[in-house]
């Protein structure tokens, strides 16, 4: 899994939902690498103000939205693959 691929998944779903949450990305099952290559394209898409993100409490959950501005044809370049 890479952070590309990541990325596509998130904006993918996002596409049809708004609002997620971190935990609703990864799921039961995912290795240590998925959910740390998860966090990574959560914060590049961050970075480059696709989605804001918030977090109520100290290890709660991290609830993310998708930005007004985003187009849905727009090609997102990544610094590191």
């Amino acid at each position: 899994m890479t952070i590309r691929e990541k990325i596509d998944l998130i904006t993918k779903t996002l596409k049809n939902i708004q609002r997620m949450t971190f935990s609703g990305l990864v799921t039961d099952k995912a290795t240590r690498v998925e959910i740390v290559v998860t966090f990574l394209a959560l914060l590049e898409l961050i970075k480059r103000y696709r989605v804001t993100a918030k977090q109520e409490q100290l290890f709660g959950d991290i609830e993310f939205e998708r930005s007004e501005d985003w187009k849905d044809d727009e090609e997102i370049e990544i610094e590191f693959e």
